[in-house]
Order: structure tokens, then C-alpha cells, then sequence
């Protein structure tokens, strides 16, 4: 009775998947691209893909986010941490270019965005002690489905920018380094828990950001 049962639900799911016709008149033309691509050529196939371009769309455009977090300047010795703040605005793509075949739609995507943070003034004993950091940056993401409307993975990324640290007054090159976990849901939404280094171009410092971040892509 078990085998018998299940043959009945392979057999109900061929059936589906052969009752599943897509209207090619009143397909969207954005799809045929991909369509054409990615070589796909049964219904059920493209019906995935479809869903997958519109996931990576949605998590495609312009973003603007916040973070909160804890930073600890290792450059000084001092490596309590401190409350940092920041935020980022960029663009940031889910849809994969036309000369790559690495991953389908929604899945590997990149943003590239200019990020400030900072952290409150504390009195040390030569004085102030600050820091204060603007980047730009490009992070790698991978988004892999979880479940409806939410998509887990990883994040890596480099960038370039300007720092003022310890009791200097004046900027100094940098770098820095992320690595993350982040988090897309109901189209628009990402959350990112980020570990940023921030070394000086000349090596004499570095300082460590832990932060987590909320994003909205338009």
C-alpha cells in the first residue's frame, strides 16, 4: 500500500508539472532574455526562472542603510569597545550579467556603496580620542533561499577610504576589509551583521567594527 501510495503522488506531480503551461503571448518580454540565456526550454523550467527574476529584482536598486554597533581601535591598545554608528547608500544587483553562467537569478549578487561611521568622543590621556571613517566599497553576496520571501548568506568585500583615529586631526588613507552574514526578506529588506576591518594605508593602525545593519533597496 506504501509503494502504491507513493507512485500515486509521483504520478499526481508529472501530472502538475505537465498541466503547467505558460502563456508565451502574454509573457513579459524583460524574461526572454534569460530565458534564451540560460537555454531553458520546458515550463517548469522557465516558471523557476521567472521566479527568480522577479526575487532578484526585487532585491536589486538603490539602498539606503543604518547600523549600530561596537567599535575597538587595536591601533592605540585600547581595545575596549566603543558604540559606533553609521550608514551606507549604494546600489547593490541580484541579477547575474549576460557573460556568466555562475548562478541563477536572486542568488550571487554585488552592491557598491559609499559608507560612513564613527564612534562618540572619549577623553583618553593626551587628550580626545576619535575616530570617524568614509569608504567605498564593493561586497560580494550570496543569498541562498531559506524559505518564501527569505534569503540567507554570506558577504565579502574590500574598499578604500579616508580615516580620523586616536588623537589625530588629520584624515589618513585606508582600507577595509568586510566580512559578513546577511539576510534579504519581503522583497525589499536586508539585514547585515558585518565584521569591518580598517587598517591605515601605512600599516601603523587598525581598528575593528562589529555591526549590525538594516537596509532598504528602492
Amino acid at each position: 500500500m506504501f509503494f502504491i501510495a507513493v507512485d500515486n503522488m509521483q504520478g499526481a506531480h508529472k501530472s502538475e508539472s505537465k498541466d503547467l503551461k505558460i502563456n508565451y503571448d502574454t509573457l513579459d518580454y524583460k524574461y526572454y532574455p534569460y530565458i534564451m540565456f540560460y537555454g531553458d526550454s520546458s515550463d517548469e523550467a522557465i516558471a523557476e526562472l521567472i521566479k527568480n527574476i522577479d526575487n532578484g529584482q526585487s532585491k536589486s536598486g538603490l539602498f539606503l542603510g543604518v547600523a549600530l554597533g561596537g567599535m575597538s581601535d587595536v591601533g592605540t591598545g585600547d581595545q575596549s569597545m566603543r558604540l559606533s554608528y553609521g550608514a551606507k547608500l549604494g546600489y547593490q544587483s541580484f541579477l547575474p550579467s549576460f557573460f556568466e553562467r555562475l548562478s541563477k537569478p536572486g542568488m550571487l549578487g554585488g552592491r557598491i556603496y559609499i559608507e560612513y561611521h564613527s564612534v562618540m568622543n572619549q577623553k583618553g590621556l593626551f587628550g580626545a580620542e576619535k575616530f570617524s571613517n568614509i569608504s567605498l566599497a564593493y561586497d560580494l553576496l550570496l543569498d541562498l533561499p531559506v524559505m518564501s520571501k527569505w534569503d540567507a548568506g554570506i558577504i565579502v568585500g574590500l574598499g578604500v577610504g579616508s580615516s580620523v583615529y586616536g588623537h589625530e586631526a588629520n584624515s589618513h588613507a585606508s582600507m577595509l576589509v568586510n566580512v559578513g552574514f546577511g539576510t534579504s526578506f519581503l522583497k525589499h529588506n536586508r539585514l547585515d551583521f558585518e565584521l569591518k576591518v580598517i587598517p591605515s594605508l601605512s600599516f601603523d593602525w587598525f581598528g575593528a567594527i562589529f555591526t549590525f545593519g538594516y537596509n532598504y533597496v528602492f
